[in-house]
């Protein structure tokens, strides 16, 4: 037997406290598929909703196991916020995802499935998932037609898994095969049909992760850009063979999304000795060099603002920056590679010696690209204390006294008294 998911919501209608960042919102329709491959998560706020929900946590929890993922970007009147895996963003019927997630967003054979906003807790009992992909769990624990709705109010509906009554029953080897609407010789493992020929405008590929974009497919060239596209179809804006990772407070081997480094300035020698040109930097504030050496070495591009295991970038243009904290006298770079690029980087840091100037980024005899890049320069050093003064010129006479007075005692004197 299939299973189904069924609610058992804790404080659905307000009755609940919550942070910040979630107040007023709720889970709306939770959906997967058998094979889980297509899984959505939609949340729906109130009037009266927080619109302010940059940055802030969701976190799915199946049995001992929790993911958490951090919103992108921030929502102004958007009541609806959806979050999908990268097989619901293919699928015929979906609309574009706020967050897109690589893998499953939950185990539908798990025990128990927990989303957490702020303090909200929405707990389901993973029980017979219905036969039918065609239908979602909605909020009040009833069961209906799937409607993925994101944050520009732009509705889906996910088709029902085809029927394929082709004629391949008459062929002795019917070929299994993949939309491509791109034309880029790459087709989409969710949109397919079994036939005895290979139908034009199909491939027998399947690896494309967008099928509507001839720009898109694995083994394209994809460096880190200001539209965050995913060009090759690895799950990052950038090249995961082509990159090294770092984490802020992570210790490994900076290989690996998985495995990321904390220390960003050796992360660009750690890139030169792996072949790899590019250094991609979570937010958050990272010390960089030491106070006679901070220098950004040729031939390494940095990129920032990377957060979900690097899945995803945050859009907010100001906000949850990547800052490199420098030495006083800044980052420099020196001969750098033409066309070497910084992207979503924050160059800057305090602590200027008396006398000192303050710099955040020098560049010389470089022709580099700045992109989104912030540099701020701190105060300089107090100045030296000044030489004393020469010494002043003599005060001019004082004016003629008063005439004397005498009280009649002979000793003290008053005012307007006289002898």
């Amino acid at each position: 037997m299939k299973k189904i998911l069924l609610l058992l919501c804790l404080f659905w209608t307000g009755m609940v406290s919550a942070g910040s960042g979630w107040s007023g919102w709720q889970v709306n329709e939770v959906y997967t598929n058998q094979t889980a491959s297509v899984q959505y998560i939609e949340l729906v706020a109130d009037a009266s909703s927080n619109q302010n929900i940059s940055g802030s946590w969701i976190h799915i929890t199946t049995d001992f196991d929790t993911h958490s993922f951090r919103v992108t970007e921030s929502f102004n009147g958007a009541f609806h916020y959806l979050i999908a895996n990268q097989g619901f963003a293919q699928s015929p019927g979906s609309v574009p995802p706020n967050l897109i997630v690589q893998g499953q967003l939950f185990d539908p054979a798990s025990m128990t499935l927990q989303i957490t906003l702020d303090n909200d807790n929405y707990i389901f009992d993973p029980l017979d998932i219905p036969d039918d992909d065609f239908y979602a769990l909605y909020f009040d624990m009833g069961i209906g037609v799937n409607t993925p709705t994101n944050a520009a109010g732009n509705a889906g509906q996910l088709y029902e898994n085809p029927i394929f009554q082709s004629d391949f029953e008459f062929c002795g080897a019917p070929i299994l095969q993949f939309r491509d609407w791109d034309n880029d010789n790459h087709g989409n493992a969710f949109d397919s049909l079994l036939a005895c020929q290979l139908k034009a405008g199909y491939v027998e590929d399947n690896t494309d992760c967008n099928d509507n974009d001839s720009n898109i497919y694995p083994g394209n060239i994809d460096n880190p850009d200001l539209a965050y596209i995913d060009s090759n179809c690895d799950g990052i804006d950038g090249d995961r063979n082509n990159s090294i990772f770092v984490v802020s407070g992570a210790s490994g081997s900076g290989l690996t999304a998985a495995d990321p480094t904390g220390d960003a300035y050796a992360a660009q020698q750690l890139a030169l000795n792996n072949n790899r040109a590019w250094v991609l930097i979570e937010s958050g504030v990272y010390p960089f060099g030491t106070v006679n050496d901070a220098n950004l070495l040729p031939g390494v591009n940095l990129a920032g603002k990377y957060i979900n295991d690097f899945e995803s970038r945050f859009i907010d243009p100001i906000n949850f920056q990547t800052q490199l904290s420098t030495p006083y006298h800044g980052a420099k770079i020196t001969a750098g590679v033409n066309g070497q690029t910084f992207q979503h980087i924050r160059f800057g840091g305090g602590g200027t010696p008396a006398s000192e100037t303050n710099y955040a980024l020098t560049v010389q005899d470089s022709d580099i690209s700045l992109q989104r890049v912030f540099l701020i320069a701190a105060s300089g050093g107090d100045g030296a204390d000044g030489v004393p003064g020469s010494m002043g010129s003599n005060g001019s006479d004082g004016s003629f006294g008063g005439a004397g007075v005498e009280n009649d005692d002979g000793f003290s004197c008053s005012s307007g008294s006289a002898p």
